[in-house]
C-alpha cells in the first residue's frame, strides 16, 4: 500500500505541473477542493479544477477519458455524494464530512443541505475593505 500511496502522490504532482491527467490525482484533487470549499456543484468543480491545473482543454479530456466530471465523480461513491438536486450540475459532496442524517437527506433527493458541512463563510467585499491597513498589512505579510 505505501508504494501505491506514493504513486498517487507523483500523479497528482503530475496533474498539477505538467496537467497530466490521471484518475487518481483528478480523484484527489476534487476531494481536496470539496475539503476546502465544502459542497459545490459539479461546474463550479470543473471551473477549480481547470484553474488550478492552468489547463482550458480539461473539460475536453474529462469528457473523452471519464465521461464527463458527473460521472467520474458517480464512479467514487466511496469519497463523493452527487446529489439529484439538478439534473447537469447537481451538488456533489465529500461523504466523509456527512452525517448519517445529512447522507440521507441529499440521497433522498431533498434539496442541498441549508448548512452544507465543511461551508466556510466568505466576507463580503464591505467587510474586507473595513480592514484596517495594520490588518492588511499584517495578511501581505503572512
Amino acid at each position: 500500500r505505501p508504494l501505491a500511496e506514493f504513486r498517487e502522490k507523483i500523479e497528482y504532482c503530475c496533474l498539477l505541473l505538467e496537467s497530466e491527467v490521471t484518475e487518481s490525482a483528478l480523484r484527489t484533487l476534487s476531494i481536496e477542493i470539496l475539503s476546502d470549499k465544502g459542497p459545490l456543484p459539479v461546474g463550479e468543480i470543473g471551473k477549480l479544477l481547470q484553474e488550478i491545473t492552468a489547463n482550458s482543454s480539461l473539460s475536453t479530456i474529462l469528457k473523452d477519458k471519464f465521461g464527463g466530471l458527473k460521472k467520474f465523480l458517480e464512479w467514487f461513491a466511496d469519497d463523493f455524494v452527487v446529489s439529484s438536486d439538478h439534473p447537469f450540475n447537481p451538488h456533489v459532496y465529500l461523504k466523509a464530512q456527512m452525517t448519517e442524517e445529512e447522507l440521507a437527506q441529499v440521497l433522498s433527493g431533498a434539496a442541498p443541505l441549508a448548512n452544507p458541512p465543511g461551508r466556510r463563510a466568505k466576507k463580503s467585499a464591505r467587510q474586507k475593505s473595513k480592514a484596517s491597513p495594520a490588518t492588511k498589512a499584517g495578511v501581505a505579510a503572512q
